[in-house]
């Protein structure tokens, strides 16, 4: 769910806000099986089943000022994140957290063809829900023991 707003301000200012709301909930079943004499069972050593949920809620304002030849901005990002990442049987990790995420703006028109402009920000990378994933595709013939997920979000700082 998303919803943004955007209304003028005074000295040609412009406010922008808005929230989204995302949840994700995804599962992977891996079932390994051993013949031998004949027979196939199922090997519980190294089957299971991997659970990952995602909730992140977050809302933003931005406040921009333009002239004909300038134009700064500011902004602030809350968001607020709740994970679970469980191997049934094994392990459940959870975490919660709470990060603002600033930036800020300024460029500047030279001519027609030129311009400079100069950011700073604060963002989140994220690993992939495969790197998240313990029980992904074994890189060998043989199965391997999933570990538990250590891959997690981190800020990283973008100056541009």
């Amino acid at each position: 769910m998303k919803a943004d707003f955007s209304a003028p301000l005074p000295y040609r200012a412009r406010l922008e806000a808005g929230a989204k709301l995302t949840r994700v909930a995804s599962g992977n079943d891996v079932a390994f099986i051993r013949t031998a004499d004949g027979a196939s069972m199922l090997d519980p050593n190294i089957s299971n089943h991997f659970r990952y949920e995602e909730n992140i809620n977050a809302a933003y304002v931005t406040v921009r000022r333009g002239t004909p030849q300038t134009t700064l901005q500011a902004g602030l990002r809350a968001e607020q994140t709740n994970t679970l990442a469980a191997v049934t049987g094994r392990y459940a990790h959870e975490r919660q957290y709470l990060r603002l995420f600033p930036s800020a703006l300024v460029q500047r028109t030279l001519n027609e063809r030129h311009g400079l402009a100069l950011s700073l920000a604060r963002r989140i990378d994220r690993p992939s829900y495969s790197q998240l994933n313990p029980c992904g595709p074994t890189p060998t013939p043989l199965p391997t023991v999933p570990a538990i997920p250590t891959s997690s979000s981190r800020p990283a700082t973008t100056l541009s």
